[in-house]
């Protein structure tokens, strides 16, 4: 009798399914967007869900706080318009309001959270406390805190290091994430991944994304480009895989809306985690995720000191005045990622530089380029922007970054194409329509 409860309690275990986490920050904008789609995820793959809560984490060393904060709340509403979420219109303008009640009301905030359930049930009283804070309603938050229970300081610390010594276990440095089977999925960018890994331990006759993102699909056919062309403007940095991974799919993009496309070489503040800790565990986590929205693939990431950076800009830059840059990037990126080449010998720059479309002689001739110049100003016209990191990605007002961001890229550019009635200018002229459908 022992062995069948044994037996039988071993096959429960077996079915029991690990719950989804998810990392929330109240005074992040990307939690509040993830607020929207975890529950719905969870409930069509009949997931437990476990709530947990973070503060602030820690600005990362050389990240520009300020810029970061203003970027993400721009981005957020730029995501609102492409998936069809959320967010408030007036956002900026209510930065002011919230931050006083953030400082005003910070510990009773903090007590709100730690006092919502740590599963299902914390779905509808988050919801509306995200939505109070975030369009800066200071008599519903008050009004919230009455109807939750209330719990004292040491508790609230208590779950607060629980919750957040999970976060440190798992390599991440920031909340606004969903975590399953100990990898991380970030914001809404990954959840069509995420999804995607759920349905093959559980099957679904009909995997809902469109309707969990509302998610606006963009169809357009090939359109060519005139010299008055709109600038479509990529900062692409070459030691980063980030880059790599895009590049390809941004030169179909120019080609297909018939845009000019301007490359601009940068350097990205962003560190490298060490190889053996749980950060690089998730790092490379998202680049095989990254790699399968892509189709394509990253073998490797290897050790590129700062002369060699220097020395492939060199290089980009000779290949930009013959006219082969988008082709070298390509070829940098498949003998930096892809290639089995020991990386930054001469024999490896040889084939690189045939590869990419230039001669042997271009090592010697890029030795005499400076090209320190080039990336400093365009790091500058970057920092300008807002953005700190590549690839990034600028047309008319519209600016981003991250690899994540090509569809909201495509979106903003139909957008503004019609804005400006050059989508159907050049429909008229080659009988193509550019056409939008929602799901």
């Amino acid at each position: 009798m022992a062995g069948f409860l044994k037996g039988l309690g071993n096959i429960l275990g077996a079915k029991k399914k690990q719950p989804l986490e998810f990392f929330f920050k109240l005074d992040d904008p990307y939690s509040y967007l993830l607020l929207q789609i975890a529950p719905p995820l969870a409930r069509q793959f009949d997931l437990p869900i476990k709530f947990r809560i973070c503060k602030s984490v820690p600005a990362e060393k050389g990240l520009p706080e300020v810029a970061a904060r203003f970027f993400s709340v721009r981005d957020c509403r730029d995501m609102m318009q492409c998936y069809g979420l959320q967010f408030p219109d007036a956002c900026r303008e209510l930065d002011a309001q919230r931050n006083q009640i953030h400082s005003k009301h910070e510990s009773d905030l903090l007590a709100m959270l730690a006092a919502l359930p740590d599963d299902r049930r914390f779905v509808d009283p988050a919801i509306r406390l995200a939505y109070a804070y975030w369009h800066a309603n200071e008599d519903s938050l008050l009004d919230l805190k009455d109807q939750l229970p209330s719990i004292d300081g040491a508790v609230v610390e208590k779950r607060l290091a629980t919750d957040e010594k999970r976060l440190q276990q798992l390599g991440l440095k920031r909340a606004s994430c969903l975590v399953w089977q100990d990898n991380a999925y970030w914001g809404v960018d990954q959840i069509e991944s995420l999804a995607n890994q759920l349905n093959q331990q559980f099957p679904q006759k009909e995997i809902n994304i469109a309707r969990l993102l509302q998610k606006k699909i963009l169809l357009s056919k090939s359109v060519y480009p005139d010299p008055d062309a709109p600038q479509l403007t990529c900062y692409h940095d070459i030691s980063s895989p980030w880059s790599f991974l895009v590049i390809r799919e941004l030169l179909q993009i120019a080609e297909q809306y018939g845009l000019r496309l301007d490359i601009r070489l940068v350097e990205s503040i962003e560190s490298t985690p060490d190889p053996k800790g749980p950060a690089a565990r998730q790092l490379m986590h998202s680049l095989k995720l990254a790699t399968q929205r892509r189709g394509s693939n990253i073998l490797r990431i290897p050790e590129i000191s700062d002369s060699l950076t220097t020395q492939l800009c060199a290089l980009a830059q000779l290949a930009r005045q013959q006219d082969r840059l988008p082709e070298f990037l390509v070829a940098t990126g498949t003998h930096l990622f892809n290639s089995k080449d020991k990386v930054g010998n001469k024999k490896s720059l040889l084939n690189l530089c045939r590869y990419g479309g230039l001669g042997p002689e271009a090592i010697d001739i890029a030795g005499s380029i400076n090209s320190r110049q080039e990336l400093d100003k365009s790091c500058q016209a970057l920092a300008k922007l807002g953005l700190w990191r590549a690839p990034a990605f600028s047309f008319g007002s519209f600016s981003t970054q991250g690899e994540g961001r090509l569809q909201l890229l495509e979106f903003e550019i139909v957008r503004l194409l019609r804005n400006r009635q050059l989508a159907s200018q050049r429909a008229s002229r080659t009988g193509i329509l550019v056409e939008e459908q929602a799901f």
